[in-house]
């Protein structure tokens, strides 16, 4: 298991590099759920979704640029839908995962693509920040198995993930 932030960060590296067509998001995977002190539970999502809504509560967008088939690791089932300004992954029917570049698209306390890493501290309290090629990113994780992604340029926020820890 990882205990320390940077192996957590590499993990997250590693396994969400897939790299979309059209598009570079990468959706990271990889946080392991023993990371110590977590947050309390919290209400994840993007715009109008929440982890763990049903995949039908996606039919808003209209139908993906791209669906694309994951191996399902913890899931009985997996799929990655890939919309204009959001990417969902579905497992076992739920959303499990939301990563979005779009600033329209905010997190339930408000904060959104554009914000200064300041606006993420205010809002999510103090974190180490690590490396990501030329990009900075922070993350935070919740007791209730669910993690919070930043990655930064600038000082500014450039993409925002959030999604369930791998079991």
């Amino acid at each position: 298991m990882m205990k320390n932030p940077f192996n957590i960060l590499l993990t997250l590296l590693l396994l969400g590099s897939g790299v979309i067509a059209f598009n570079t998001l990468p959706i990271p995977l990889g946080i392991s759920a023993s990371v110590a002190d977590p947050s309390p539970e919290k209400e994840l999502g993007l715009g109008e979704f929440r982890l763990g809504d049903l995949p039908s509560k996606l039919d808003v967008l209209g139908t993906p640029l791209q669906i694309l088939k994951h191996p399902p690791g913890n899931y009985n089932t997996y799929a990655r839908l890939v919309y204009p300004n959001l990417i969902v992954d579905i497992g076992d029917e739920k959303i499990v995962v939301l990563t979005t570049t779009d600033s329209s698209l905010a997190t339930p306390d408000g904060v959104r693509v554009g914000d200064s890493l300041n606006r993420v501290f205010e809002v999510y309290g103090q974190q180490e920040l690590h490396s990501q090629g030329e990009n900075q990113v922070v993350s935070y994780s919740f007791s209730g198995g669910s993690y919070l992604y930043f990655k930064l340029e600038s000082n500014r926020i450039i993409e925002i993930s959030c999604g369930f820890l791998p079991d």
